[in-house]
């Protein structure tokens, strides 16, 4: 089950444009970039991110204990995938 965000974890996401949401008690936060949505949730002491193709077809899922690298990261796998995949 998710984990709420702290504060401080809030802060450093909307850092990087990523919006609040719920859905039946969970907290998580999106952002849609290029053609991809992110997700990330807290579960358990680490921060999942999910890519996905806003079209569909495609997704990855990554975890990671440090937030903002995990979402500098996965910012950097988009702009991969856009430019050479």
């Amino acid at each position: 089950m998710a984990k709420k965000l702290t504060p401080y974890e809030l802060f450093i996401t909307e850092l990087y444009g990523f919006n609040r949401e719920f859905e039946n008690s969970s907290e998580y936060v999106t952002k849609r970039y290029k053609n991809y949505h992110l997700v990330i949730v807290k579960e358990q002491g680490l921060y999942i991110l999910k890519v996905s193709l806003i079209e569909g077809g495609f997704s990855k899922e990554t975890a990671s204990t440090d937030l903002s690298k995990l979402i500098s990261d996965g910012i950097e796998y988009i702009d991969w995938c856009v430019h050479y995949g």
